[in-house]
């Protein structure tokens, strides 16, 4: 089951906030060579914007440049105890987006409900591991990754994650707690931090797949970080053909997104992820311990919220949505996959 917590309440209105927006793209633009980060559009963002309208009126339509770049941790984690870890995380969310002014909203999606794979011939299991995969193979105790738990922790930025939430003392409380519920803990646990060298390599395995990096946010004015008991939410992997490609993935996403927000009611937010090794130019990339085997320069992830599935399987069925996952499937030859939190 998924929840979300953000700052003030757990389903309070969140008031407008102030945050750098990131560089607005073209569709399909190419990234830099240097970096593989995507540059500015060449068209009018707003322009993106107000073809999309809202019956509202001009004054809610978002554009290209209302994408906001924040500092998130996407948590995926192979669990010794599915249960505790997820109790645990959904009460620290709460501490956190009250006690912590540089935390805008915690998505704690959970275990997955249903997974679903690609579009195209080729298509690819979420399940399936190893070279050309979307995710690196991984050994026992490790889980699927299908049946690992996941989240989304937004921060304003890096110096908020950094500062505010490592000095929090209830978060200190927290991570012991957290961390024995890796899959690879051992029996007897460590001692820290005499042993914070056999510690660094059960985190990358129990982690796999873990984000810890600037990204990009976009959300529906006055509505985005609703709790709702049946609201439902997709964590999508697009794993393209090269890093250029992956900046073209951004690209279609960024417009996407954009009229999705203003043209349907019951999307709520859409929070994009940049290839881990890519990261946001000027903002840096994955922060998580080197050696990570599912990072990358070509995997593109996004989550986006709905108020309920229903609302999610109506927007799957328009032609915007068909025309997006056609041009995906070019960008990725089919490697794309979807993880459904119900």
């Amino acid at each position: 089951a998924e929840t979300t917590a953000s700052a003030a309440e757990p389903s309070a209105e969140p008031a407008a906030k102030e945050a750098p927006a990131a560089p607005a793209t073209d569709d399909g633009a190419a990234p830099s060579a240097a970096t593989g980060a995507v540059p500015a559009a060449q068209d009018d963002a707003a322009q993106v914007g107000a073809e999309a309208g809202t019956e509202a009126g001009a004054a809610a339509v978002l554009a290209l440049d209302s994408w906001a770049t924040e500092y998130c941790v996407f948590g995926v984690l192979s669990s010794n105890d599915d249960q505790r870890v997820m109790e645990l995380y959904k009460q620290d969310g709460l501490l956190q987006v009250a006690e912590e002014r540089g935390a805008p909203r915690l998505t704690y999606l959970g275990l997955p409900s249903k997974h679903s794979d690609g579009n195209a011939e080729g298509k690819l299991d979420v399940n399936s591991t190893g070279e050309g995969c979307i995710f690196a193979a991984y050994e026992a105790p490790c889980k699927k990754p299908s049946e690992r738990v996941f989240w989304l922790a937004a921060f304003k930025d890096k110096g908020s994650y950094d500062e505010e939430h490592k000095a929090r003392p209830s978060n200190k409380a927290f991570v012991p707690q957290y961390m024995s519920c890796w899959a690879t803990w051992p029996e007897g646990g460590l001692k820290l931090p005499e042993q914070m060298k056999e510690m660094f390599p059960l985190a990358v395995a129990a982690q796999d797949g873990m984000y810890m990096g600037p990204y990009w946010h976009l959300e529906q004015i006055g509505r985005a970080n609703e709790s709702l008991d049946a609201m439902f939410s997709i964590v999508v992997f697009a794993k393209a053909r090269s890093a250029e490609d992956a900046g073209k993935v951004i690209g279609l996403i960024k417009h996407h997104a954009v009229r999705q927000l203003n043209s349907e009611p019951e999307a709520l937010r859409f929070s994009l992820i940049p290839p881990h090794r890519t990261g946001v130019e000027g903002h840096g990339a994955n922060c998580m311990p080197p050696g990570m085997a599912s990072d990358d320069d070509v995997t593109v992830t996004w989550v986006e919220s709905w108020t309920n599935r229903a609302a999610w399987e109506s927007h799957s069925g328009q032609d915007d949505a068909k025309a997006l996952e056609a041009r995906l499937s070019e960008a990725t030859n089919g490697r794309v996959a979807t993880l459904e939190f119900a």
